[in-house]
């Protein structure tokens, strides 16, 4: 489970864009006043507008929720990565016994961490539009998969670290938790310098020779491999405008696995003095409900008793009010000014579930008791003190929270050297005791009228939560003591009422910078890349008093964004004209006129939406942007070629070797241990085509792509049982897994071999670039992985053909394709590669309207099993239980054919004129499968497209 996926401002990596839109809005406004000064004209309503509505934008509290308004109609997309560095980890020492520990003069050096880093793939996507002149309406998509290791606790370095035997648990160094530990009388960890062990004459240890109490401050994270997770959000936007007013209402929701967060907002804007001053006042509601997994190395005893436990889950509810203000002036000619102020309060439950202290138990009594443990004496120690017991106690933190910003920003336009500055400045505070300072600044520099250049730097630090610490100590009951069972809130006094030791709420500075390009292509299209480095140090935090180094990490982000105004692609712009890209960008002279005559030069008919490359570009220049949304359900009968069997009948067969026992005898048996249950992967693909002649189109298809798999655990549940010799009743698997991010890209080549009298014929040569990743791995064990069908590439590169027909008569239209998908590569650099793929399909529609049309389509697809299997780990590896049929190569592949009714509609006329929407569903009507696999369900089809 990611930790870092509900911040209380937005994440770093989504600053940039933000900063890139309020930049350029403002600098176009700047240079559009030196063009039409406002003492002798009245400046365009339009461009001013776009520049006040953008006043909140530099709030740090109302990142997440603002974003630029505009008068054109448009829709975006955006792919972005984001990855940590690997963390430093410290083993006991390079001599080890067979435990792992070491007890090499108690020294610890770092060694290779095997945990993978955190990353998050995100892709968003938007659109915006005029209802009419008065009203407007948004709608955004966005969604982020997170996998990866996290911290998941902090220890004292010489308390428990990572060995051999640790990495890759999901609980390294709790052993030593329930140890007889030493600290001093400032809360310091004091350890042995050295360990000197008296043996026996048969080489047993009888003892511990004394040894010397040294303070050691070192701490260090403890590391939990993070399961795949996948997040969507939805929001929509409604608006209206009036003269010198405006006001929009919003909702969204935003959905995991165990959160579940559900919003709505309202934001008026006042303008005054013809425009240059602007008011805005936002308000906002969200109800947020959690139901995290519960850890079974955490103890949740010292919980408020106010959020509820479940078998398995842990339940509880958040609520967040805001209110913003925000005020604009345009000061003259080039400069503009902003300055905002934001308020929220935060009741309920704010802790994050997969956070836990390490909490040591003191015993009050070991000094008077005069006792020795470890040859350490308390009579001849004065000030140190023992801990009895320790434990992972689940974070808790107050169930209020008062946060208040302030922020002032200033952009500067150049008109000599064509580009525009921006410094900014905001303070926050709440009564958690954080504090910070953050200062941004960029530069927006025009390269020649269709390139954007833009540097950015941003300096941040806070100080710590009064209820921050790296550990914690609570102290037995006199009268009850501490049960050998843990802690809990009735055996254990002087426990803090609140703590947390989440390096987000520590005393830190972070430093980022970073570069975006941005091209503007002729008809309204653009296009931006973007690379951020951000650096997380103890260090820079200012004044110094960092928490410690211990905290230390770094990141980097990279994205890729495509733009396209409605309006403008409808002729071809007059931007490369102007001399300027900021000016081409919000300067209404280049408005658009009607194009009413659009649909005739773009008359291919329509083809079913699940069908891929089947028309191109008739004119040489010609665009078509286009998306796709496909979904395959699988999750039917468990299935032997086409014959139904039952589960209980193969678990032998459908997983017929088990490679890794890993100890655990009850594993080792050939057997499936989880049946396979509903499965659902999404496809979502941009579709970029571009005609360079008449006869040949290029065509760029990058995708993102998310699944999603139900377990059933009752069999594995039941082995965990027995394995725990009947301890382990309350023992509950998470049922399900996720996975998703970048998929591989497909690049083509499209030729015309035919064009004549209702009947065309083209072909199609293309290349899948691996750019989708095959190591996803499991939470608890970063040395296994997913099986084959969860990850989101193919991990070879790919030689896709396909041979297109189509024909038209009257209200009739008709098609077929054959198309292939060869492994150019015998096996990927994991150790397998998919089977090859060769699909035949046919279709008719009939024109039910002029812009409505139906069809009709059948499909049959071979494709063949996976050749060889996952290397040195994973689902065939040595340290895997394979214990579902879906991670065997052997059960992948099949003949399949399906039958599929679809609907397409193209705008006829109007400010959409020309797009083009499809929908259709795929039944599956025969499955013969290779091996054991789960019968298909269905698969549904979405696009959209737009030619110009």
């Amino acid at each position: 489970m990611v930790v870092t996926k509900k911040p209380t401002a937005l994440p770093i990596n989504k600053v940039p864009r933000l900063l890139t839109q309020v930049a350029a809005c403002r600098a176009a406004l700047a240079q559009s006043l030196v063009r039409a000064p406002a003492n002798t004209h009245k400046p365009k309503p339009k461009a001013l507008i776009k520049v006040l509505c953008l006043s909140a934008l530099t709030l740090p509290g109302m990142l997440s929720q603002a974003h630029a308004d505009t008068d054109e109609d448009e829709v975006g997309y955006q792919f972005s990565h984001y990855e940590e560095g690997k963390r430093p980890l410290y083993a006991p020492g390079q001599t080890t016994d067979s435990q792992g520990d070491t007890f090499s003069n108690g020294k610890r050096v770092p060694f290779t961490n095997q945990y993978q880093p955190l990353t998050a793939n995100s892709e968003h996507g938007f659109t915006r539009f005029r209802l009419n002149d008065r009203v407007r309406f948004a709608f955004n998509y966005n969604h982020d998969v997170w996998s990866g290791a996290t911290p998941m606790n902090t220890m004292p370095l010489a308390v428990g670290g990572f060995g051999p035997s640790t990495l890759g648990t999901a609980s390294p160094s709790y052993e030593a938790m329930q140890q007889y530990q030493f600290f001093d009388a400032q809360g310091h960890f004091l350890r042995q310098d050295s360990y000197n062990y008296l043996l026996n004459p048969d080489g047993s240890v009888s003892g511990i020779a004394p040894g010397k109490l040294v303070r050691d401050n070192r701490l260090q994270h403890l590391l939990g491999y993070a399961s795949p997770e996948s997040r969507h959000q939805i929001d929509m936007k409604l608006g209206y405008d009036w003269d010198n007013a405006a006001l929009d209402m919003g909702a969204g929701t935003s959905n995991e696995p165990d959160y579940q967060s559900n919003f709505a907002n309202l934001n008026t804007k006042l303008e005054f003095n013809q425009k240059q001053t602007a008011v805005n006042l936002g308000l906002s509601y969200t109800s947020s409900d959690t139901h995290a997994y519960n850890q079974s190395w955490t103890n949740y005893n010292l919980m408020n008793p106010a959020y509820t436990l479940t078998p398995g889950r842990l339940n509880a509810n958040r609520r967040d009010v805001a209110i913003t203000l925000a005020f604009s002036q345009v000061m003259n000619k080039n400069d503009v000014f902003n300055a905002g102020f934001s308020y929220t309060r935060s009741t309920g439950f704010q802790s994050n579930p997969y956070k836990s202290v390490s909490m040591f138990v003191l015993d009050p009594n070991w000094r008077t008791d005069g006792l020795s443990y470890y040859n350490v004496n308390s009579n001849t120690l004065p000030g140190v003190q023992m801990s009895i017991l320790g434990d992972w106690v689940a974070e808790q933190r107050p169930e209020l929270r008062n946060q208040f910003t302030w922020d002032g920003s200033f952009l500067h336009y150049m008109p000599a050297v064509n580009a525009a500055a921006k410094l900014g400045y905001s303070y926050f505070r709440d009564d958690w005791g954080i504090s910070s300072h953050t200062f941004d600044g960029e530069w927006r520099q025009d390269l020649g009228g269709s390139w954007l250049l833009t540097p950015h730097v941003r300096y941040y630090s806070q100080s710590a939560a009064s209820f921050y610490a790296p550990y914690f100590f609570t102290y037995c009951s006199p009268i009850n003591g501490c049960p050998n069972g843990g802690i809990d809130s009735s055996t254990v006094i002087n426990t803090p009422k609140n703590y947390s030791s989440d390096q987000r709420l520590s005393a830190y500075g972070t430093l980022s910078g970073g570069v975006s390009l941005a091209k503007q292509f002729a008809k309204g299209l653009s296009m931006e890349l973007g690379f951020e480095y951000y650096t997380h140090n103890s260090a820079l935090k200012m004044g110094g008093g960092g928490s410690g180094d211990y905290t230390d990490f770094h990141s980097y982000t990279v994205n890729a964004a495509l733009h396209a105004n409605l309006g403008k692609l409808k002729l071809v712009s007059t931007l490369f004209d102007s001399g300027s890209m900021l000016e081409g960008w919000f300067d209404d002279s280049t408005a658009p006129t009607e194009h009413a005559n659009h649909s005739a030069h773009h008359s291919h008919n329509p083809t079913p939406a699940g069908v891929m490359f089947a028309h191109m570009q008739d004119q040489p220049g010609e665009w078509m942007l286009g998306y796709r949304f496909m979904q395959s359900d699988v999750g039917g009968d468990l299935l032997h070629g086409s014959q139904k069997v039952d589960f209980a009948q193969v678990q032998n067969t459908a997983c017929p070797k088990q490679h890794g026992s890993v100890g655990l005898s009850v594993f080792s048996t050939a057997t499936c241990l989880m049946p396979p249950g509903k499965m659902s992967m999404n496809m979502h693909m941009l579709d970029l085509m571009y005609a360079p002649t008449d006869w040949l189109n290029l065509m760029l298809m990058p995708q993102f792509v998310d699944m999603s798999m139900k377990m059933d655990m009752s069999l594995m549940t039941s082995q965990m049982m027995m394995m725990m010799g009947g301890g382990m009743e309350t023992w509950t698997g998470r049922d399900h897994q996720q996975s998703g991010g970048f998929g591989d890209t497909g690049a083509y080549m499209l030729f015309r071999l035919f064009d004549g009298d209702g009947h065309h014929v083209h072909l199609t040569q293309g290349i899948s670039i691996p750019t989708g990743t095959i190591n996803t791995r499991y939470e608890w064990n970063s040395f296994n992985y997913y099986s084959y069908d969860m990850q989101s590439g193919s991990g070879t590169w790919d030689y896709k053909p396909s041979l297109t027909y189509t024909g038209e008569q009257d209200d009739w239209f008709w098609g077929g394709q054959f198309s292939g998908t060869h492994r150019l590569q015998a096996v990927s650099s994991h150790g397998w590669a998919l089977g090859d793929l060769w699909q035949g399909t046919a279709w008719g529609g009939y024109h039910l309207t002029d812009w409505l049309s139906s069809t009709v389509r059948g499909v049959y697809t071979a494709q063949s099993a996976i050749n060889g299997q996952y290397l040195n780990g994973g689902a065939l590896g040595v340290s895997t239980w394979a214990n579902m049929p879906n991670q065997y190569p052997q059960n992948y592949g099949g003949s399949y054919a399906d039958v599929g009714v679809g609907l397409s509609a193209t705008i006829p006329k109007g400010n959409f004129a020309g797009n083009t929407f499809g929908f259709e569903w795929l039944q599956p009507v025969y499955t013969y499968v290779n091996g054991y696999q789960a019968d298909r369900v269905g698969a549904l089809s979405a696009s959209w497209s737009y030619a110009f």
